[in-house]
This record gives structure tokens, sequence and C-alpha cells, in this order.
């Protein structure tokens, strides 16, 4: 029974130690492959539709009077592939992002944009904060709430304009 105990507590033991805390965790260099924002897939589902439909009820002088032109397959074309390289671009943005944490507290950020560099830390309540003012002495403060930190998986969540967002992350390579 003792033994059995032992042998317990030693796997209990083990488990704690090998998973770390959350700076430990986030130590990595992490790949965005999702962004859930519900609000904005409505608005482009909804841009979308009007896309799709808008003209179709009507003769060409109205659309002409409405849209400024009669030929709305025309427009309706041009429109459509205004929102594929739309989405395209979005793709192409979450593919390049990237965020690379190290222990000293310095990420590296790079949103599909020019890479960026600041200074990270989690608060009290565990949020993410990403700190470009305490790093440069210029810039703002970002917050995140961890939705999900694991070894496999990086989950932020951030409000901007009110609307959240929800960024998935995979480990890019190990450390």
């Amino acid at each position: 029974m003792k033994s059995t105990l032992l042998v317990f507590c030693a796997i209990v033991l083990f488990m704690l130690s090998c998973k770390g805390d959350k700076k430990e965790v986030i130590v990595n260099n992490w790949r965005a492959f999702n962004i859930e924002n519900p609000e904005l897939e409505a608005m482009m589902q909804e841009q979308e539709l009007f896309i799709d439909t808008f003209g179709r009820n009507t003769d060409a002088r109205t659309n002409e009077r409405l849209y400024g032109v009669q030929n709305i397959d025309s427009m309706r074309k041009a429109l459509k592939a205004q929102f594929d390289t739309t989405r395209m671009i979005q793709k192409s943005a979450m593919r390049t992002t990237t965020l690379r944490f190290r222990e000293d507290g310095i990420a590296f950020l790079n949103f599909g944009k020019q890479p960026d560099t600041t200074r990270w830390y989690f608060d009290d309540k565990g949020a993410l904060i990403m700190d470009k003012k305490m790093f440069s002495g210029s810039g703002g403060v970002l917050k995140m709430d961890v939705v999900m930190l694991s070894d496999t998986l990086l989950k932020l969540k951030y409000t901007e304009n009110g609307v959240a967002t929800i960024a998935s992350f995979h480990p890019e390579m190990s450390k």
C-alpha cells in the first residue's frame, strides 16, 4: 500500500513538473492558424449576399439611377473580385502572423506587416500584456486574455473598438 502511494505521488509530481508555468509554456515561436471574429464574419457574409443579389430585380434604367451603371453583371463581377481579394489578403495576413516570446520578457511580433518588438508579461489576473511603452518609452499597451495555453496551442482573445477576436496559434518550432 505504501509503495503504491509513493508511486502515485511520484507520477503526480512528474506530471506537475513537466507542465511548467504559463511563462515557461509561452516562451516559443508561434504561428497563427485561425482567427475568429463573429462580427466581422457576419459583416462579410452580408456583403457577399449583397454582391450576389443587388440589381437583380431592377431594370437597366433603375440600376443606372441607383448604382450609376446599367450593366450590373460587370459591376457585380468587379465587386466580387474585390471581395475575393479582401478575403485572400485576410488569409495571407493570418498565415504570416507570428509571435516569438523570449524568456527575458521581449516579444517579436509580426502581424503580416512590419515586425515589431515589445515587452511582454502576465498581469495578476493572467492576461497577456504586450507593453510597447515599457519597451521603448512610447507606444501603447495591448491586453489579451489567454483562452488556452499549452505546448501545442495558444489562443488569445483581444478586443479592439468593442469587437472581440480570438487568434489561435501553433508552435512554429521547438524551444
